[in-house]
């Protein structure tokens, strides 16, 4: 914003004023929530170097009821994918959220029906007003988060419908390097090889971007952040399996976390590959009967501790006597197991091109984002990836292709001119760091212009109590007393 401000433009920013009914951030719609949010928000903006206009992200007029619109009741998840309203494909768009709100990579559809509901409905809401806007306010470009969710979503559709430029942006690593794509999703991770290429072939020679490169690699074994949470952390680095014996051709396989990518199926898949565990087991199976002595241990990524489906505790897994699952909760070393194995097999994990970096090969069965840069191998079939498994022979990629990614993560976007990243998820903007202190809480929405007006619109006052509870509960809590007739009145 402080960019294009400099440059004389006007500035429009889409507000939520707590009118989604089934946000990412906030899937139950929690109202307290829901004003933390907005807080935080008007903190932000409240340092920005000029006003800005603002126009709500939901027109009021341009709300679809679900009873009314016909939305059916949903069996599976591919039944949601392939819903249509108007002919308009919507039931895709809204997956990723819905993937993401359940914690589930096969959502109970009976369980969830009301998210499932309130997703359409707001997918539909926001993308109405979207292309209302566009048509009436002459914007030149619009700037969109990550695209993945709903309102994101929504945006992407009709920017593309009406022909407007769009950027999708996300963090890269620490949250004051931003990555930006024209016109595309930033998951399309299609769209990254050339660009950590370029960006290494221009400064191999640095001998600062060279010395980030190795630290990225070497610092994540040990558990620091580098730009995320550390998932070792609760690992016992010089742990190994129970069963394992350094005789034996060990391969490992590092899954990746469902959730993350169930919900854009398009972007993530490669070759033949459409399902991770489908993919796993045919190669285990097709292993087993070519060489029955090679064992495999899939080493299910902790941060899928968190999700619903226990995809690895399928009694299909017990079906192959020469595979060993290690659970997410596990404190077997990830570092370890890459340390002590022939080679890997990964999905999209990081930890794919951290084997190039260590000296072991690679095998890549999905879109990651470092493919296409020569850090691994990429088989399009079963029977590729089989080869490669059973070649002893096979040599790791070169290292440099490592580290022309790690120098692309840390040094390949420019620092954001006036923010310094504060750790993983925090960062000061002007060297202030925006706080939804209770001054700014209640400057959204003074609680006696609200009881004044009429009609009162349900949810700021909705908002405003429930907040108020809360902030009174949490009061009593410090103060270790009980809740009194008293305080209820």
């Amino acid at each position: 914003m402080e960019e294009h401000l400099a440059s004389g433009d006007d500035i429009t920013v889409l507000a939520c004023d707590a009118s989604l009914k089934a946000c990412d951030a906030n899937p139950k719609r929690d109202l307290p929530l829901c004003l933390a949010c907005c807080g935080l928000r008007e903190s932000l903006l409240s340092l920005v170097g000029a006003p800005v206009h603002r126009l709500p992200l939901i027109d009021s007029e341009r709300t679809v009821s679900p009873k009314a619109s016909g939305f059916p009741k949903f069996r599976t998840l591919e039944e949601v994918r392939g819903f249509h309203w108007k002919d308009m494909p919507v039931g895709k768009e809204i997956v990723s959220s819905l993937v993401t709100a359940t914690g589930s990579s096969e959502p109970d559809m009976k369980k969830h029906a009301a998210v499932i509901q309130a997703l359409l409905r707001d997918y539909l809401a926001v993308y109405l007003t979207a292309v209302d806007y566009l048509a009436t306010h002459g914007f030149d470009k619009v700037y969109i988060f990550n695209g993945r969710f709903v309102s994101a979503r929504a945006w992407i559709r009709a920017c593309e419908k009406v022909g407007v430029p769009y950027v999708t942006q996300e963090r890269l690593g620490m949250p004051d390097r931003v990555i930006r794509v024209e016109n595309d999703a930033i998951h399309n991770t299609m769209l990254y090889a050339d660009r950590i290429k370029a960006f290494w072939e221009a400064n191999k020679s640095d001998e600062a971007i060279v010395a980030e490169a190795h630290h990225f690699f070497e610092e994540r074994p040990k558990g620091r952040l580098t730009g995320w949470y550390s998932f070792v952390e609760n690992q016992d680095s010089e742990k190994l399996p129970g069963n394992w014996s350094s005789a034996n051709r060990n391969i490992v396989i590092f899954s990746s976390t469902e959730s993350e990518f169930k919900g854009l199926p398009e972007y993530f898949r490669q070759g033949a590959f459409l399902d991770q565990q489908e993919a796993y087991q045919e190669i285990i199976r097709e292993t087993f009967r070519r060489d029955a002595s090679i064992r495999f241990y899939i080493r299910v990524h902790p941060n899928s501790k968190g999700e619903a489906i226990r995809w690895w505790e399928d009694p299909r897994w017990r079906e192959f006597s020469n595979l060993t699952v290690i659970p997410p909760e596990s404190d077997v070393s990830s570092y370890g197991l890459l340390n002590a194995c022939e080679k890997v097999i990964v999905w999209l994990t990081t930890i794919g091109i951290e084997a190039a970096y260590w000296g072991k090969p690679s095998i890549i069965l999905g879109r990651a984002f470092y493919r296409g840069i020569g850090a691994g191998y990429e088989p399009e079939s079963v029977a590729e990836a089989v080869a490669l498994v059973l070649d002893q022979t096979l040599v790791p990629c070169p290292r440099e292709a490592a580290l022309a990614h790690g120098a692309y993560l840390r040094r390949g976007v420019p620092k954001l001119a006036f923010s310094e990243a504060l750790g993983t998820c925090k960062l000061t903007f002007k060297g202030k760091q925006p706080n939804a202190s209770p001054e700014v809480l209640r400057s959204l929405w003074n609680w006696e212009n609200i009881v004044s007006t009429a009609p009162v619109p349900d949810w700021p006052k909705q908002l405003w109590q429930q907040w108020e509870w809360f902030r009174l509960s949490r009061t009593l809590k410090s103060k270790k007393r009980s809740l009194t007739a008293r305080d209820h009145k």
